[in-house]
């Protein structure tokens, strides 16, 4: 498709499927506000609510705010994407309980995709405050995760426009997670799927895990600021299958945090 959207200085209040749902060539957000997405009524749960999702080969964002919606606050899909100044603040779950993350970024299995996120601050989620599946590299700077809260229903729905199956299912409220499945849905090779994370970064009253770092690797530059997270053992990073953590920057005091899980995607 050769569509283009770009808006500028936008407000998009009160819709109730998506504040904004694109596909296409390129799409430019700047200084754009998507707020009250309510959804619509459905037989077993409501439909949409959606924020902002974007399919567009390019997308770029500056100075994007999304709240008071369901599901998923951004989810972008596209080849290349830059993302400065995120906000992203109450995304709810689904009457039945489902989702409600902040920022879910979606790969290909067989093309590359590019994605940097800097300056980002994303509070009262569900399942997730970022979830990313399958980008080839993701360079995530200055991100503040703030109450992120479990999803109550299991979900595992191949519509990535909606919701990928978790890395661990029935339990989530996670802070980052990095995943990789291949186009049979099995775990791959952890060098396919990179996320770099650099800056000051706080990940505050996390419900579960702080960051899983599931078939991919996560290289951290920098400490995170905060670390708060409900992990009964006390972890905050969890590698599982063939997951990486590469401390860049060493802290020795770190090395208690890490947990490798070794799980059954059925179990």
């Amino acid at each position: 498709s050769t569509t283009t959207l770009t808006a500028d200085n936008t407000v998009f209040d009160g819709s109730s499927t998506a504040g904004i749902w694109t596909s296409g060539s390129t799409t430019t957000l700047t200084d754009v506000t998507v707020s009250e997405v309510t959804g619509l009524p459905g037989f077993l749960d409501s439909v949409g609510g959606w924020g902002v999702v974007v399919r567009s080969d390019d997308f770029e964002a500056e100075a994007l705010t999304v709240r008071n919606v369901k599901r998923i606050g951004v989810f972008v899909k596209s080849s290349l994407a830059t993302i400065n100044d995120l906000s992203i603040s109450n995304v709810d779950s689904t009457e039945s309980g489902l989702a409600g993350r902040g920022l879910h970024i979606s790969g290909f299995t067989e093309d590359e995709s590019y994605v940097s996120v800097d300056n980002a601050v994303i509070q009262n989620v569900a399942d997730a405050g970022i979830f990313i599946r399958n980008a080839t590299e993701v360079n995530l700077a200055d991100i503040s995760i703030e109450d992120v809260v479990p999803a109550t229903l299991e979900t595992e729905s191949p519509d990535d426009t909606t919701y990928d199956m978790h890395v661990v299912p029935v339990e989530t409220g996670d802070g980052l997670v990095v995943v990789q499945r291949n186009a049979e849905g099995d775990p791959a090779a952890a060098e396919n799927v990179i996320v770099n994370l650099t800056g000051v970064n706080n990940f505050i009253n996390i419900a579960r895990a702080g960051v899983i770092a599931d078939s991919s690797t996560l290289n951290l530059f920098e400490i995170p600021e905060t670390m708060e997270s409900g992990m009964a053992d006390g972890s905050f990073f969890v590698t599982q299958h063939s997951g990486e953590l590469n401390l860049i920057v060493l802290d020795m005091e770190l090395i208690a945090c890490v947990t490798t899980l070794e799980l059954d995607d059925a179990e």
